[in-house]
């Protein structure tokens, strides 16, 4: 099974700042034009 938790899957970006049973606080951080290998959120227009 594949893991869709970014905290799992890109842990050099992402951390858990809270969590609870009702909600859960993610941080991002990344460089200004660094790739995240997430791809695109979705289709591109143009």
């Amino acid at each position: 099974m594949t893991s869709t938790d970014p905290v799992v899957t890109n842990p050099e970006h992402y951390r858990v700042l809270f969590e609870n049973e009702r909600v859960r606080v993610l941080e991002y951080v990344d460089e200004p034009g660094a790739a995240d290998g997430q791809g695109p959120l979705g289709p591109q227009s143009g």
